[in-house]
C-alpha cells in the first residue's frame, strides 16, 4: 500500500470531511470496488490510517536496516543447516559469507557469547574443527551424527548409534538402519568397520548378533546381554516382517 496519508496535517472536522478524505485514500491505495469501498470506508477513520501508516514505517525501518556482521553470520549457518549441512568453522573462515570478511568472522566466533544475535547457535568442538548448528532447527543429537559423519569416522558413528538405540529403545541396531541416510552405509563398509573395532580398545562392548534368516544386528554389551539382543535382533529381522 503506498503511503498517500499526510499524518502531520490537521484532521477534517467532520465527518462528511472525513469520508471524502478517506475515499481519496482507499481509491488510490486499493482496488476495492464500490461496495467494498464503501463498506470499508463505513468502518474506517482518519486516526486508524494514521497508526496503521505509522506501524508499517516501523515495519519498513526495521526490515531496511543494515544488518549486523552476527545476523549475517548467523542467517549463513542456519541456511547451510537447512540443507542438512554444519557450520564448519574452518570453512566459515576461508570462504566468509557475502558482506564479511574472514578475520571479521574469526573474531565473531572466537566471542561467540559476545553476541545476542548468535544466542541460538551451539558448538560441537573435535580434534578436527569446531561445528555450529541451529539449535531451534537441529537437536543436539542430530548435530553429534551430523559431526561424526562429516569427519567420515564410520566406528565411531556405528558405535554412537547402536550404544544409543540399545539404551534409549532398548534395540539392537539393524544393519539395514545403516543404509539408510544419513548413513547409507553398504554392508562391506560396516563388515570392515566392526572388524577394526574388535582390536580398538574404545570398542570392546561392541558386538553382532545374527537372526535365523541371516539378519544382523549391532548391540552394545554394556546396555545388553548377548540373550537379550539375540532375541530381540530375531524379532526385528524375522518375527515383526511376517505382520508386514
Amino acid at each position: 500500500m503506498t503511503k498517500n496519508f499526510d499524518q502531520e496535517k490537521n484532521l477534517p472536522q467532520t465527518r462528511a470531511e472525513e469520508e471524502a478524505e478517506i475515499k481519496k485514500y482507499i481509491e488510490e491505495n486499493t482496488d476495492l470496488d464500490e461496495k467494498e469501498a464503501a463498506e470499508l470506508m463505513h468502518n474506517l477513520d482518519l486516526k486508524t490510517i494514521a497508526a496503521f501508516e505509522t506501524a508499517m514505517d516501523k515495519v519498513a525501518k526495521e526490515y531496511e536496516r543494515e544488518r549486523s556482521q552476527a545476523e549475517i553470520l548467523y542467517e549463513y549457518i542456519r541456511g547451510k543447516n537447512l540443507k542438512e549441512k554444519l557450520g564448519k568453522k574452518s570453512d566459515l573462515i576461508k570462504n566468509p559469507p557475502q558482506g564479511l570478511r574472514s578475520e571479521e568472522v574469526e573474531e565473531i566466533l572466537t566471542n561467540i557469547d559476545d553476541y545476542e544475535d548468535l544466542d541460538n547457535l551451539d558448538l560441537i568442538e573435535t580434534a578436527k574443527d569446531v561445528y555450529y548448528y541451529d539449535i531451534l532447527l537441529w537437536t543436539g543429537q542430530y548435530a553429534d551424527t551430523a559431526v561424526i559423519l562429516e569427519e567420515k569416522d564410520i566406528n565411531k558413528a556405528i558405535a554412537t548409534r547402536a550404544r544409543r538405540d540399545c539404551k534409549i529403545y532398548p534395540r539392537p541396531l539393524q544393519f539395514t538402519a545403516l543404509y539408510e541416510p544419513p548413513y547409507s552405509y553398504k554392508e562391506e563398509e560396516i563388515e570392515r568397520a566392526l572388524k577394526a573395532m574388535e582390536a580398538d580398545e574404545n570398542y570392546q562392548d561392541i558386538k553382532v548378533v545374527e537372526a535365523s534368516n541371516g539378519g544382523k544386528c549391532i548391540y552394545s554389551t554394556d546396555e545388553m546381554s548377548e540373550k537379550y539382543a539375540k532375541s530381540l535382533c530375531e524379532y526385528l529381522e524375522v518375527e515383526s516382517k511376517e505382520y508386514q
